[in-house]
């Protein structure tokens, strides 16, 4: 199991749907390439991840670490551990993993929540995106 880590002050919360093998090795969010990445594009920004609170949807491994897998993607896959959540049927470990997430954002108070996947993003929302962008948007100014 991988805790958040972070400063309870945090400005910047930053949501990742499950811990990889690296990060369960390593005790920590975002290693290897993902975690190289996170460090530049929030060094660009200003910030580095030790001014941020990270966590996840879930915060153990899933088979194949893949959140979308506890979803039911269709009727057929539903079973009678699904539980609905907004308009899609879920396994517990993701109803439980946004009651923890919710509390994470009720201790932090952040101003800016950061969800770098689907899983994650429905679990709050209940929206998706098509298509996540590989590198972030640059803006002028």
């Amino acid at each position: 199991m991988l805790l958040p880590s972070g400063p309870a002050n945090a400005r910047l919360m930053i949501v990742q749907d499950c811990p990889g093998y690296e990060e369960i090795r390593n005790n920590d969010w975002f290693q290897g390439s993902s975690g190289k990445e996170l460090n530049r594009i929030l060094e660009e920004a200003g910030t580095s991840r030790y001014q941020c609170f990270i966590t996840g949807l879930l915060r153990d491994h899933t088979p194949f670490n893949d959140a979308e897998r506890l979803f039911a993607r269709s009727r057929r896959e539903e079973t009678p551990a699904h539980k609905p959540l907004y308009n899609k049927m879920v396994l517990g470990p993701i109803i439980e993993g946004l009651r923890k997430l919710e509390a994470d954002i009720d201790l932090v108070r952040p101003r800016v929540i950061v969800v770098t996947n689907n899983a994650a993003l429905f679990a709050l929302t209940g929206k998706r995106v098509r298509q996540l962008p590989m590198t972030p948007a640059r803006v002028a100014g």
